[in-house]
């Protein structure tokens, strides 16, 4: 993650991440939501969603297709 974030982007399968450590400041659908490290988030498919400015830290990020 980077402090910096990302575009908004959707996928057509849903993404599941788990925090190592840092804080994940995600954007879903409009909604700003903070992940913390241990917390685990599932972003459903289709579902706009953006690293927000703020993030930093280690993730784990899984595609998890049909």
């Amino acid at each position: 993650m980077t402090a910096v974030g990302s575009p908004i982007e959707s996928h057509d399968h849903d993404e599941a991440v788990f925090i190592i450590d840092g804080l994940l400041a995600l954007d879903v659908d409009g909604i700003r939501l903070e992940i913390g490290p241990g917390e685990f988030f599932v972003i459903a498919a289709n579902q706009p969603h953006r690293t927000a400015e703020g993030s930093s830290g280690t993730l784990l990020l899984v595609d998890m297709p049909e």
